[in-house]
């Protein structure tokens, strides 16, 4: 074990990044104080790590109050004789207020987290390290740290603040056996991306108007090149937004896809009740299985799995077919005039191997070609009786 005997502390370790990192020390043998403001989650968390056969204490803490600080530091000395590692994760967010809207509580709220109480924290940890001859320090910082275009005025100040403390606690006690380093994460679901999004009405005119334009962007680009060719920045270029805001509302294209794939299925749902409205008569005999026309049935759909397949996108035959499976399964065959073969093969006989194979391509990773993707489900939609892919 690569922390065998080690001591650490970790701030907002009840959740998230934090609580991977408890959990990851501890497996590598180090006595981890589990610390955050939600002591119950922290006590979870302690709890899951003893369950495994490791060591940890939870202790609540307030990184803004300089007395849970000092506690904090003083419970893993006393506990655990010494301290080795100080990881400053906690943090909040400012979702995204310019410095025109944001007022001083929130600014101040924000710099007693994110930047004073890791200056209190290494403070505290600094002659337990000197005495010892060594130490190390680890402070989450952020994109935001170095970009002004990922958060709001307060969070990118503070998390600026956090990069130069870093540097300087590096250079002054690189000779002393001190090592201070931050690690500066892009967006992340975590508890402290929750709250951005909660704390904004979903309603307003504003973000609707953000989100529309990223579907529109999403779709533009989808005509001329495939999904995993997709960059946040070029989507973010086509619709005029910039990236933080991307981020305050999906992790990545794929979280973008997904909300417009959700929206057409949530069509195709409140067309059940008129089945009809949106059919597409189609001649069977027509249906070419090579380019997966069969699944282009409802009108709502027809254009968006167009521009998707032309690509021949492995994610999007993943989300597409999935999708369109799922609501054929929970049709009557009557609602799609298509015939009992065609029928039969997506939902009566083979859903299941479909779905065996669709969990192949993610298991794989997406590794294998769209031409060989392709090959396979040709190959199976025309051989019913094989059932699976075991060649």
């Amino acid at each position: 074990m690569r922390l065998e005997g080690k001591v650490a502390v970790v701030t907002g370790a009840a959740s998230g990044m934090g609580k991977a990192i408890a959990e990851l020390y501890a497996n590598e043998g180090a006595k981890v104080v589990v610390s955050d403001l939600n002591v119950e989650g922290a006590e979870a968390v302690a709890a899951g790590i003893k369950a495994n056969g490791g060591e940890a204490t939870a202790v609540k803490t307030n990184v803004a109050d300089l007395n849970d600080i000092h506690a904090m530091i003083d419970t893993a000395v006393t506990k655990y004789g010494t301290l080795d590692i100080l990881v400053n994760n906690a943090g909040i967010m400012d979702n995204m207020a310019a410095a025109g809207d944001v007022d001083d509580d929130r600014w101040d709220l924000i710099f007693d987290i994110n930047t004073k109480g890791v200056m209190r924290a290494i403070r505290k940890s600094i002659p337990i390290f000197l005495e010892k001859g060594k130490g190390v320090i680890i402070n989450t910082a952020s994109t935001g740290g170095f970009s002004g275009a990922h958060a709001g005025a307060a969070y990118t100040a503070s998390k600026h603040a956090v990069i130069g403390l870093t540097k300087n606690t590096a250079f002054m006690y690189a000779q002393k056996g001190i090592r201070c380093n931050a690690i500066a994460p892009g967006a992340t679901m975590t508890n402290i991306a929750s709250t951005i999004t909660n704390s904004m009405n979903e309603t307003d005119l504003r973000v609707i108007k953000t989100k529309k334009a990223l579907h529109q962007a999403l779709l533009a680009l989808l005509k001329t090149q495939s999904l995993e060719a997709i960059t946040v920045s070029a989507l973010c270029r086509e619709a005029a937004v910039n990236r933080g805001t991307f981020y305050l509302h999906y992790t990545d294209i794929g979280a973008l896809f997904d909300e417009h794939l959700h929206f057409l299925l949530q069509d195709l749902e409140d067309s059940y009740n008129e089945p009809y409205r949106h059919v597409v008569h189609v001649n069977p005999s027509e249906l070419d299985p090579s380019t997966i026309r069969i699944f282009h049935h409802v009108k709502k759909f027809q254009s968006f799995y167009e521009i998707v397949f032309e690509k021949k996108s492995p994610l999007a035959y993943y989300y597409s077919l999935l999708a369109k499976i799922k609501s054929l399964m929970r049709t009557n065959s009557q609602v799609y005039p298509l015939g009992d073969r065609d029928l039969s093969l997506l939902v009566a006989y083979q859903a299941n191997a479909i779905m065996g194979l669709l969990l192949q391509w993610s298991e794989d990773g997406f590794a294998r070609s769209p031409e060989y993707m392709n090959e396979q489900l040709t190959y199976f939609l025309r051989k019913p009786d094989k059932g699976s892919f075991s060649e």
